[in-house]
């Protein structure tokens, strides 16, 4: 185990008993950050254990955050000043990862039922859907009745199985809009989910593609530009509209640079 480890892990649990319970993932990176110790990726590869198995190894009990609904209207308010009325989840995440105590796009639509159930109340601009709304319970039950039929383990792509020829059944791609993540979902119910370890499962042929994805979207994201060009002293995004017309016009000038480069480098 290298010194800073050590130190993160010390920290960790001294800000814990602090606090009087398990800090939240996004609280402690932030914590962490300031005072130069490993986030909660970094702990969670290094050690090999989830934060839930740090947490039960070491005592402490988990926060359980309860908001309200003016807590939730007014979270979405505040991302709509940056985002505008029009305010869709992804952006509702992205605002909500450099704040400290906002409820999650989840928990939002666990109080009000739905997303754009929230927004309304809020008084903000629904964004137009086809197609059936699901909402939080109807996905849980979903989930369930999954489970009950393939076991708690089974995978995204054992869900997508599992609920051909079900009617109005919501899809993976609606679960991880709505909830995060399978695994984010299955820790609602109080489902088992996999632990990074010896125990790795195997995925799907193609299943890797939809979690790459979803990391190419956070990796290349304004909000993910803002973050480094502010670590790096680098050009604003109005310096990007200013040049290049913008976050998504400097990708499209760039990446094609960018992938004949790495087509070129043989790795």
């Amino acid at each position: 185990m290298d010194d800073k480890l050590k130190e993160s892990i010390k920290a960790l649990k001294e800000r814990a008993s602090e606090l009087g319970y398990w800090p939240p993932k996004r609280e402690w990176d932030v914590y962490a950050k300031e005072n130069g110790y490993y986030s909660m990726v970094s702990i969670r590869k290094k050690t090999r254990k989830t934060w839930e198995e740090l947490r039960e190894e070491f005592g402490f009990e988990a926060k359980i955050k309860r908001y309200t609904a003016d807590d939730c209207i007014q979270a979405l308010q505040s991302a709509a000043e940056e985002y505008g009325p029009k305010l869709s989840i992804r952006q509702y995440e992205a605002w909500a990862k450099t704040q400290t105590d906002v409820p999650s796009p989840m928990q939002i639509s666990t109080i009000f039922k739905t997303y754009a159930n929230a927004k309304i109340k809020a008084g903000l601009i629904p964004n137009q859907v086809t197609g059936k709304i699901f909402t939080i319970d109807e996905i849980l039950e979903a989930l369930k009745k999954c489970a009950e039929e393939k076991g708690v383990l089974f995978t995204d792509a054992d869900y997508e199985e599992w609920r051909k020829g079900k009617k109005e059944m919501p899809s993976i791609e609606t679960i991880r809009k709505r909830m995060g993540s399978l695994v984010l979902a299955k820790e609602q119910l109080g489902l088992e989910y996999f632990r990074m370890g010896e125990n790795a499962r195997r995925y799907e042929e193609n299943e890797w593609r939809a979690y790459f994805y979803d990391f190419i979207c956070e990796s290349l994201s304004l909000e993910s530009y803002k973050r480094w060009a502010k670590e790096n002293n680098a050009p604003s995004v109005s310096v990007l509209f200013r040049h290049a017309g913008g976050h998504k016009k400097a990708l499209l000038e760039l990446l094609p640079i960018y992938i004949d480069d790495l087509a070129k480098s043989g790795d």
